[in-house]
């Protein structure tokens, strides 16, 4: 995270008259600025709320989706959850659940690490209130399942999935699996 010695720092330091060392914990609240139309602190710019934005990309684009860590860090945040995910996938498809639907909440810290699992992740920062819909859905022609992804009213195209949607129940799962890994799960949280 960028840091008090940081030009960005000083300024964030500067407008809100604080010695903060990290950027990132005003960054929610101008979120909610943003999204509901509200407008900026006193000295608080949009150029600056920009700069912001930014270097939170960068920090996740860097932490995430490094070449050099190969996803790891993606994997391990969110390695938990794609495993319950998938056991509630799993249990719909071979009808061993009457669940009709499961609702999970999540932050946009959240979203970028299962975006970036599923190579998605558009480098722009989740908006306030964004929202993963995750469908399995039952072909009336065949009985065939499928899955579905949709991320703030757009359908997501998978590059796992050959970039088709909905994508097939079996692709998706082994997707899925590639995306967890035993030793990275943890059963105590």
């Amino acid at each position: 995270m960028s840091t008090v010695n940081d030009p960005l720092s000083s300024e964030v330091n500067r407008v809100f008259q604080w010695n903060e060392k990290r950027v990132d914990v005003i960054f929610d609240c101008l979120q909610t600025h943003v999204c509901h139309g509200m407008e900026f602190p006193d000295e608080m710019t949009r150029e600056l709320f920009d700069k912001i934005n930014t270097n939170m990309i960068w920090v996740y684009d860097s932490l995430f989706q490094s070449e050099y860590n190969n996803y790891t860090y993606a994997q391990i945040s969110i390695a938990s959850f794609m495993a319950e995910l998938r056991q509630i996938l799993d249990s719909a498809h071979t009808y061993t659940s009457s669940v009709k639907a499961s609702f999970f909440a999540g932050h946009d810290t959240t979203l970028i690490p299962m975006l970036t699992s599923f190579g998605v992740w558009n480098k722009q920062w989740p908006p306030y209130a964004s929202l993963l819909q995750i469908e399995l859905l039952t072909s009336t022609q065949n009985g065939e399942d499928f899955v579905r992804l949709i991320y703030n009213n757009q359908e997501l195209l998978l590059p796992g999935c050959g970039f088709v949607s909905p994508c097939p129940y079996e692709v998706f799962w082994q997707l899925t699996q590639n995306v967890i890994d035993a030793s990275l799960v943890c059963d105590n949280v």
